[in-house]
């Protein structure tokens, strides 16, 4: 019983030394380009190769994500709505670098992506 109570709390330690570390050592990327309007394109049937490039600059989706919502109209507003939180400059709002679900709901960063 005392060894896998001490076990479960040396995992606990590790888990969060390395939620410490990453918290630490994380590269925040976000792009650095402006946002293009992208309604027209994800009705399209056919794409070529130069506009699934496009959408994944724009939204960060691979063909596959955005073959499988492209087709509905409920898909095609979601992949709108992942493009403006996925170029929304998050960090210049929050004034910070770190990142939670509980910074996102205290400092009012807008919407997220359901």
């Amino acid at each position: 019983m005392v060894a896998t109570l001490l076990s479960l709390v040396t995992l606990f330690g590790v888990f969060q030394l390395g939620c410490v570390y990453a918290e630490n050592t994380w590269e925040y990327w976000q792009p650095d380009y402006a946002q293009e309007d992208i309604e027209e394109l994800v009705k399209k049937e056919e794409l070529s190769t130069e506009e699934y490039e496009l959408l994944y600059r724009q939204t960060g989706l691979t063909k596959i994500a955005l073959d499988d919502m492209r087709f509905t109209p409920e898909g095609r507003a979601r992949i709108l709505r992942i493009q403006e939180s996925f170029l929304l400059n998050i960090l210049s709002k929050a004034g910070c670098l770190a990142f939670s679900r509980i910074w996102t709901k205290r400092k009012g960063a807008q919407r997220l992506v359901r």
